[in-house]
C-alpha cells in the first residue's frame, strides 16, 4: 500500500513539472514566433493564453478566461483590452446578466487563427512519434484524467477541438488540444513558498526549475532552455541572487557565467511542485505502479526538445 501511495505521488509530481513546461513552452519566443508566422498576429504571452482558451465560435465570461489562465482578474482585462483594440477580440455584457462580461474572437481572428490551430500540437505529436500504441494509451488515459479534473465545472459551451485530418495519434492529439489551455489552472504561483523572501514569477520559477533538474547552467544555457533572450534571463537570474535563491560563479571564458540553485532555491522548487501536484487527481490503481511517471518525464523532455528545436529553426 505504501509503495503504491509513493508512486501516486510521484506520478503527479511529476505531471505538475509537465504542466509547467507547458506553460514554459507557451510563454517562450518560439510560441510567440509560430502565431507571428502563421497570422501576422504578434500577441503577448497572456494575449495568447486568451487566445488558446477562447473557442473560434463562441462567447465566453472573461471570469472563466481568467481561471482558465491561472492569472489575474486585471492582467486578463488588460489584455482582452489590447486584443480588443487590434480587432482580434470582442467583448460585449451577457444579455441574460448585464454583469458579466463575454469575449469571443472576431470573424477575421478566427479565420487567421485557423492555420496556426492546425500546427501548434505537433511538438507535442512528436514527442511520442516513436513510442508504441501502448505508451501512448497509458500516457493518454492519465492526461485525459488531469484534463477532466481540471475542467471540472468549467462550463465549456463548445465540444474539445477535434484532432487535425490525418493525425497519426488522433485521440491523443484531442488530449493535448484540451490539456494546453488548462494548464494555467496549476500555475507556478510561489509568492507564499518557503524559502523566498518576496514573490518569485512564474518566468524566474522556470529559471529555478531548470537549475533543479540541470545543475550548475550558463546563463545562455538557461535562456535557451527557457527560450528567453538572453539579457532578460541574467536579469531574472540577478533577482532570484538578490534573493538568495541562487548563486553565480565565473568560468574561464568570457560569458561563461555560471548559476546553480542554493538550498532556498531548492526548497521554493520542491514546495511549488509539491502543491502543484496536490491540484491534480490521484492516478488510478492500473496506472500506479506501471511506470507511468516516466512515461510522464519522458514526454516532457521529448516535448521541450521539439519545441526548442522548432525555435531554433526558426530563429531569424
Amino acid at each position: 500500500m505504501a509503495a503504491g501511495a509513493d508512486d501516486g505521488t510521484l506520478i503527479r509530481e511529476t505531471t505538475a513539472r509537465l504542466l509547467v513546461a507547458v506553460r514554459q513552452a507557451s510563454l517562450g519566443r518560439g510560441h510567440r514566433r509560430s502565431l507571428l508566422h502563421a497570422t501576422g498576429m504578434d500577441l503577448s504571452s497572456t494575449e495568447r493564453w486568451i487566445v488558446h482558451a477562447v473557442p473560434g465560435a463562441a462567447l465566453v465570461p472573461i471570469e472563466q478566461v481568467t481561471r482558465d489562465l491561472g492569472s489575474s482578474a486585471p492582467v486578463v482585462s488588460r489584455a482582452c483590452s489590447q486584443l480588443v483594440e487590434a480587432g482580434h477580440l470582442v467583448r460585449i455584457a451577457d444579455p441574460r446578466d448585464r454583469r458579466r462580461v463575454l469575449i469571443g474572437l472576431t470573424d477575421e481572428a478566427a479565420e487567421a487563427l485557423r492555420e496556426w490551430d492546425l500546427g501548434w500540437p505537433r511538438p507535442y505529436l512528436e514527442a511520442v512519434a516513436d513510442w508504441s500504441s501502448a505508451d501512448v494509451d497509458r500516457l493518454e488515459t492519465w492526461l485525459r484524467l488531469v484534463v477532466t479534473d481540471l475542467g471540472a465545472g468549467r462550463g465549456d459551451p463548445h465540444a474539445p477541438q477535434p484532432a487535425t485530418a490525418g493525425s497519426p495519434r488522433p485521440v491523443f492529439e484531442t488530449t493535448i488540444r484540451r490539456l494546453v489551455p488548462l494548464a494555467g489552472r496549476v500555475a507556478p504561483v510561489v509568492a507564499t513558498a518557503p524559502g523566498a523572501s518576496a514573490a518569485v514569477a512564474e518566468t524566474e520559477f522556470h529559471l529555478l526549475l531548470s537549475l533543479a533538474q540541470g545543475g550548475s547552467l550558463t546563463t545562455g544555457e538557461l535562456a535557451a532552455g527557457t527560450d528567453t533572450d538572453t539579457a532578460l534571463a541574467r536579469r531574472r537570474l540577478r533577482a532570484l541572487a538578490d534573493q538568495g535563491l541562487v548563486q553565480s560563479s565565473r568560468g574561464e571564458g568570457r560569458g561563461s557565467e555560471h548559476w546553480r540553485l542554493r538550498e532556498p532555491g531548492d526548497t521554493v522548487v520542491t514546495h511549488t511542485l509539491r502543491r502543484l501536484a496536490s491540484q491534480l487527481p490521484p492516478p488510478p490503481d492500473p496506472l500506479v505502479g506501471a511506470g507511468l511517471h516516466r512515461l510522464v518525464a519522458a514526454f516532457t523532455t521529448a516535448m521541450l526538445h521539439s519545441i526548442h528545436d522548432r525555435s531554433a529553426a526558426d530563429r531569424p
